[in-house]
């Protein structure tokens, strides 16, 4: 069992060892699909489907959105529509229609998965699952997908053999809270509306997919997410980030400087340059009161939790 209240934040990294693309692959995916034909017809009876508060979007925005991703030079999409909030709703759609095809269970529960850290999450909350107290592990993540809970909650269901109303009750001691939303709730989430964890990018999954997402500027200080993800940090003995860039957007919000102030604070550093490393230890302030990151530029999260920081 975690011993000490433990709140993870996860960026993008977090999500790759499960077939998900980084930030910069998934505007790739995006100019690839509305390359095709086949894909943007499917978008355009998303937006012939489009009703109430989200407004529709023609067929002529869809192609003005490839050609400008093409030229711009951009990590992200969020910072894409961020500098182009003219494309923020066919974004959206775009988004949902890149991101569900990534939703592979096979992938998910693939046996020879060596980076898969969500297994090693599980078998610490197994081992003394009766005792689990709410928000003793809580995690903040800024990805749109659902492969975090929908591990967990498959693990509960199919290894510990707990009744669909146990998993539930488990899951609901475990915030998972999504900054910027997901790609649509759960079974488990809203046994009335929701979408199964499966690749089919229709035109009904990517409408729902995309009526929970939000990006950057989107997002309201005072938005409940936000308030309630600066909360489990404030509470939290622990905090660890894992695949996180640090974002300065992210980081404001979240208020991570302030809230975690004299925590146990650890991060994975997987890809970040010496000076980015530099950076983010400076935006902690006193030298005193640092973040403390994986000097093993190299070292994926297993290996984080395996050869650093162990999970306790």
């Amino acid at each position: 069992m975690f011993k000490s209240r433990t709140v993870f934040i996860l960026g993008a990294g977090a999500s790759i060892p499960y077939g998900f693309p980084s930030g910069y692959q998934l505007v790739t995916d995006i100019i690839d699909n509305i390359s095709l034909s086949s894909k943007t017809a499917v978008l355009a009876k998303v937006a012939t489907e489009l009703i109430g508060s989200v407004s529709q979007f023609e067929y002529e925005k869809i192609q003005r959105l490839r050609e400008s991703l093409l030229k711009a030079v951009v990590e992200s999409i969020d910072d894409f529509l961020q500098a182009r909030p003219e494309f923020l709703n066919v974004g959206k759609a775009v988004i949902a229609q890149a991101l569900i095809p990534y939703e592979n269970e096979a992938r998910l529960f693939a046996r020879d998965n060596k980076e898969n850290w969500y297994s090693m999450i599980f078998e610490v909350l197994r081992k003394d699952i009766d005792n689990l107290k709410k928000e003793q592990i809580s995690f903040i993540t800024f990805n749109y997908d659902r492969s975090l809970e929908h591990y967990l909650f498959t693990q509960l269901k199919e290894y510990m053999n707990l009744s669909f109303d146990n998993c539930k009750m488990v899951m609901n001691k475990i915030p998972i809270i999504h900054v910027y939303g997901h790609i649509g709730n759960l079974g488990w989430q809203n046994n009335q509306i929701y979408r199964k964890y499966e690749p089919t990018d229709d035109v009904q999954n990517i409408l729902y997919g995309m009526m929970h997402l939000s990006v950057i500027h989107e997002s309201n200080p005072a938005d409940g997410k936000l308030i309630e993800a600066q909360r489990l940090i404030q509470q939290s003995e622990k905090v660890r980030f894992l695949g996180y860039g640090f974002h300065d957007t992210n980081n404001e919000r979240l208020q991570v400087a302030i809230n975690a102030k004299g925590k146990d604070i650890r991060a994975t550093s997987y890809g970040l340059s010496k000076l980015q490393r530099q950076n983010i230890i400076k935006y902690f302030g006193n030298p005193s009161y640092n973040i403390p990151l994986d000097k093993g530029e190299k070292r994926d999260i297993v290996r984080f939790f395996k050869e650093w920081i162990p999970l306790e």
